[in-house]
């Protein structure tokens, strides 16, 4: 479902940060009125997410709607290597934590780029396939890994709105330049400063959905 510099968490609203006229164009065999119906319906499984304060888990949200569903897309949020004030770093963390949220990604990286599908990956619910559902002929790759059970997706491994996702993907890029560098066996590319920043998008927004998280 995700790699190690990645993770699920719940796709809260972010009203003046979501771009309702902008549809992905790259998804394949859907049009706009087919997203707005979408967006329409799941609204209401967005406004009932629960707070990260209350402890709430993906898991817990999925038994509590009692959702029976083969496979769920979600896109994902890239965030960047772009730095903040130590006092926004710094907020929210409990002074008895013992923890220094320069070490943890989650908490020091908070630059993202634009809220749109620019990306996605799913979560297949294996027990309601059958075992022809998964044979080799439908692997496709992470970013769909069954086309029998989740469709098709489009260019770049999208193939969800981002407004009527439940959920959403957070990706660490790049990290620090120290970590990047770290990835010297990555067979896909080298290691380089025009690499990092090639990988480091623009910031847009600030996401401290995650922060509460600390405090469990």
């Amino acid at each position: 479902m995700t790699d190690s510099d990645e993770y699920v968490l719940f796709n809260y609203i972010h009203e003046k940060e979501e771009n309702r006229s902008l549809y992905d164009t790259i998804r394949r065999g859907v049009t706009a009125d087919d997203i707005d119906k979408e967006r329409d319906r799941y609204e209401t499984y967005r406004k009932r997410l629960p707070s990260m304060s209350l402890k709430a888990t993906v898991a817990d949200f999925l038994h509590q709607e009692k959702m029976r569903m083969k496979c769920i897309k979600f896109p994902g949020l890239q965030f960047t290597s772009y730095e903040s004030e130590k006092s926004a770093v710094y907020k929210g963390v409990p002074e008895n934590a013992g923890v220094n949220p320069y070490q943890l990604v989650t908490l020091r990286h908070r630059k993202a780029g634009n809220r749109q599908g620019i990306f996605s990956k799913t979560m297949v619910d294996v027990s309601q396939g059958t075992f022809d559902d998964y044979s080799m002929e439908s692997n496709f790759n992470i970013h769909n890994p069954n086309k029998l059970l989740c469709g098709l997706n489009g260019h770049s491994g999208s193939s969800q709105d981002y407004i009527s996702a439940i959920f959403r993907l957070h990706h660490y890029r790049t990290g620090t330049w120290e970590s990047f560098i770290e990835r010297s066996q990555d067979r896909r590319a080298n290691m380089t400063v025009d690499r990092f920043m090639e990988r480091n998008v623009e910031p847009h927004l600030i996401d401290d959905d995650i922060r509460p998280w600390l405090a469990w």
